[in-house]
């Protein structure tokens, strides 16, 4: 199942990228282009950027004996020297994520359209587009997957049963 997933998102992908990038181009060619090539270019951006920070978060665990970073409760804290005190080291993976992901989308939409106006466009406005969507295809699958496990409880249950 966890495959099926995986693929049907793949395709929510491709389908809201191109969407997007059509309604904010009106080109289908560079919709297309745009639908296919990101989604590849942000893959090999995001295993480079998930390879950095398992190597930070690999030398901020050796050093994690005292100030200025200790692990808590299995997550990983850093003090950093704004004075706001502690925060979360995972938050710090995820705006520097936001912010790869952002370059990538709109380097790869200017690359293609040759517009810097739509490429920023499609880079600010495609994720937000992509996250209401994921919440959706999270749903489905989710109710999905809850029927199927009822489905698979019922003769399971009638096994149990049968043999009183």
């Amino acid at each position: 199942m966890t495959w099926a997933k995986t693929g049907s998102y793949c395709l929510m992908h491709f389908v809201v990228a191109m969407t997007v990038a059509y309604a904010l181009t009106g080109d289908l060619a560079a919709a297309l282009a745009i639908g296919v090539v990101e989604p590849f270019v942000q893959t090999f951006a995001f295993a480079v950027h998930d390879r950095y920070w398992s190597r930070v978060e690999g030398r901020r665990q050796l050093r994690c004996g005292g100030d200025p970073c200790r692990a808590h409760g299995g997550l990983l804290w850093a003090e950093l020297r704004s004075g706001r005190g502690l925060i979360r080291l995972p938050v710090v993976k995820t705006v520097s994520y936001s912010v790869m992901h952002l370059i990538v989308a709109v380097t790869v939409a200017f690359a293609l359209t040759g517009s810097l106006a739509a490429a920023l466009a499609i880079g600010l406005i495609e994720p937000v587009v992509q996250t209401f969507a994921f919440v959706l295809h999270d749903r489905a699958w989710s109710r999905h997957e809850a029927r199927r496990r009822s489905a698979e409880a019922v003769p399971a249950l009638a096994r149990v049963t049968a043999r009183f």
